[in-house]
């Protein structure tokens, strides 16, 4: 805080400097004895039939408008490669061994993280077809890293984190189905459609 309080304190000086500048004010602490100038005569400038013709300088306008925190705080830059999600279908399992409906924990479909960023993926959705939808929790997903979500149920982790679907059926179609990858505001971040087993 008082590191904060010092940045607005040197912003504001700084600014009002640069304005008694602009404004040709003497800003001098001390007053020095001035000699006598001599006058020296001032050459009128001749133009020449190349010369360009001299323009008025502008005059500067005075500014009036104090420097805010929001304008002193530096804006993050992200690197070139940001966050980037998609499905990782060779790790991913959508016919689980045995009846799906039965073994949902070995029912899984596999997110990874290709970004530099980390993907905070709290409140993303997941859905197929259907319409099934599972919305993740508090959740981030690391570059490089890869997550599984179980259809089933169990202890979420770093890297598998479970949907506990209710009810009698599994979620991915052994005939085929979409993966569809959404974020917190509804935007389509991944989408994979496999062929059935």
């Amino acid at each position: 805080m008082y590191a904060i309080a010092v940045l607005v304190v040197l912003a504001v000086l700084v600014t009002v400097l640069d304005v008694a500048c602009m404004m040709g004010l003497d800003m001098r602490l001390a007053e020095v004895p001035k000699r006598a100038a001599t006058p020296v005569p001032t050459p009128t400038p001749r133009p020449s039939p190349s010369a360009t013709p001299l323009l008025p300088t502008p005059t500067p306008e005075p500014v009036t408008a104090t420097p805010t925190l929001a304008a002193l705080t530096p804006t993050p830059t992200l690197s070139a490669e940001s966050a980037k999600v998609v499905v990782d279908a060779g790790c991913s399992q959508f016919d689980a061994p045995g009846d799906d409906n039965y073994n949902k924990e070995n029912e899984w479909v596999c997110f990874a993280n290709v970004g530099g960023q980390p993907a905070d993926m709290t409140d993303w959705v997941l859905r197929d077809e259907q319409g099934w939808r599972y919305t993740f929790p508090a959740f981030s997903l690391g570059p490089g890293q890869t997550v599984r979500v179980h259809t089933g149920c169990g202890a979420n982790s770093a890297m598998d984190v479970y949907w506990c679907k209710g009810g009698a059926t599994a979620v991915w179609n052994n005939e085929g189905d979409t993966v569809f990858l959404l974020d917190a505001a509804g935007n389509l971040v991944a989408q994979y459609s496999y062929p059935g087993s």
